[in-house]
């Protein structure tokens, strides 16, 4: 039975840019809601403290969220680079030996 390398993160095997598009967008509600929470603090409504723990939680969510969905991508675009490097060092080869032979 085959050893199964150990990945704390999961290999994504559906299409990448839907990812990349929805890490795009938790990171611009993420610059959203910072700023409102700077809004906020022009107001006094709520503790400079409070809203400096509630930035800190949404930053702390935020980095939490980006490290696990880029190291998903990283494995993913990885195992991608490998692929694609074979096909293309394959490529090369059958170019690099017509050309000989038309020699």
């Amino acid at each position: 039975m085959a050893v199964r390398k150990f990945s704390p993160f999961p290999i994504l095997k559906q299409p990448k840019f839907p990812v990349y598009e929805a890490l795009y967008r938790l990171n611009l509600a993420f610059q959203s809601l910072a700023l409102e929470i700077e809004h906020m603090d022009d107001s006094e409504a709520v503790s400079p403290n409070t809203l400096r723990l509630y930035r800190t939680m949404a930053e702390d969510l935020r980095a939490a969220i980006n490290h696990t969905v880029t190291g998903v991508l990283h494995i993913r675009e990885a195992n991608d680079w490998y692929k694609y490097g074979q096909a293309k060092v394959a490529l090369e080869t059958k170019l690099q030996k017509r050309k000989a032979r038309v020699k």
